[in-house]
């Protein structure tokens, strides 16, 4: 570990873009999972070479966390699949988080759901 983009140990706290991340990296803390927040990727995308800032990767599980906090943008929405369809060709195992709003016994809470995705060829 060590650097600005990791968790754990260096004393170093990055500051989230969102609720939902924020929430990603506290369990993660929590469970003791090491991560690298918004670690940089290469993949082939649209035909060239870019880089994807990815929210999580937990190294020791050679996964990575995604965390769509939009919901109901069609925008957003097909940016997301997007994103997903591209990890997906490059073979990146991943865990794609969204938020989820329910009203439930007169209390507001906010859950994540999620998709995975799991290279079935390593």
């Amino acid at each position: 570990m060590g650097g600005p983009e990791n968790n754990g140990g260096g004393g170093i706290s990055p500051s989230y873009k969102s609720w939902g991340e924020e929430q990603i990296a506290r369990l993660l803390e929590r469970n003791g999972i090491a991560y690298q927040y918004e670690y940089p990727l290469a993949v082939v995308d649209r035909g060239k070479v870019r880089i994807h800032y990815r929210d999580f990767r937990l190294p020791e599980y050679s996964l990575v966390v995604e965390y769509f906090g939009v919901n109901g943008d069609a925008d957003y929405d097909e940016q997301a699949r997007h994103k997903m369809e591209v990890y997906k060709r490059a073979g990146v195992d991943a865990l794609f988080l969204t938020r989820v709003i329910s009203e439930n016994y007169s209390y507001r809470s906010r859950c994540l759901s999620y998709e995975c995705y799991y290279n079935q060829n390593p």
